[in-house]
């Protein structure tokens, strides 16, 4: 885009060539964004759904990630969002899984008690 003086005022004119190399930058800025979320979110396909509610704040958020181009869509920029909030907070998810799995391990040995203490009261009657 270039200014023109007609001795009166100032008229921009659009130049095809900056068009058109603007486009070329545009479109290599959403390949970069997009393959940079991939690369965040793990090229992982996202099959799982979630219903969630969000604040008026958190749906603009998610808007203005759509805007600039980061995401594509409100459920893109959510997925984009929650890998980040966990790949920010790795230690704090794998105490959480290492407590997750020691509880599922109590969970088995209790069931385990109470199916063989229901088996000895069924054999002593």
């Amino acid at each position: 885009m270039r200014n023109v003086h007609d001795g009166k005022r100032k008229t921009k004119v659009t130049d095809p060539i900056d068009e058109s190399i603007n486009e070329l930058i545009d479109k290599q800025i959403e390949q970069k964004v997009e393959l940079d979320i991939n690369m965040s979110m793990g090229k992982q396909e996202r099959n799982n759904v979630v219903s969630v509610r969000l604040t008026d704040d958190g749906v603009s958020c998610l808007d203005d990630l759509i805007f600039a181009k980061i995401a594509k869509s409100r459920s893109e920029a959510a997925a984009f969002l929650i890998t980040e909030g966990i790949n920010a907070n790795a230690a704090l998810f794998t105490q959480t899984k290492k407590y997750t799995q020691q509880i599922n391990e109590a969970k088995k040995m209790l069931q385990e008690t109470v199916r063989i203490n229901r088996s000895v009261q069924s054999t002593e009657r």
